[in-house]
């Protein structure tokens, strides 16, 4: 999760020092390309650290997990990041919007893994109304 959230810090604050001239030039992007393609893997392993989970409660018959809020938050923050990438992929996302969608997103979903994580309890819907409003 670290390297996620540590890789969308760097790739917003490289993006906007790219577009501090205005113009991304060959040397910018590769930074970004970098930085976009360690993102990639970070997301990579935590859809993959989230399958195998789930299909280990699955199979230990742990219904319960599948039941919790905190779940389901993890799964539609982590489709927002994956919606929000491929549409700026496509140039179909502003430039100005993407980003900060993305960095919102993986600080939510860190929020959501680290309260978790912690054992505190908590109702996903004021995370998901604050991060509506970001």
């Amino acid at each position: 999760m670290g390297l996620a959230v540590g890789s969308s810090t760097f790739a917003v604050i490289f993006y906007f020092k790219a577009k501090r001239d205005g113009v991304i030039d060959a040397k910018e992007r590769s930074f970004l390309h970098i930085v976009y393609r360690v993102l990639r893997i970070a997301l990579s392993i935590i859809v993959l650290s989230l399958i195998i989970l789930s299909l280990s409660a699955y199979q230990s018959g742990v219904w319960p997990y599948f039941a919790t809020s905190t779940y389901w938050l993890f799964w539609i923050i982590i489709a927002v990041i994956i919606v929000n990438a491929l549409l700026m992929d496509w140039h179909l996302m502003p430039m100005n919007l993407g980003p900060a969608i993305a960095a919102g997103s993986w600080y939510t979903l860190y929020l959501t893994y680290t309260l978790r994580m912690l054992g505190i309890d908590f109702l996903p819907l004021p995370i998901l109304l604050v991060y509506y409003a970001l």
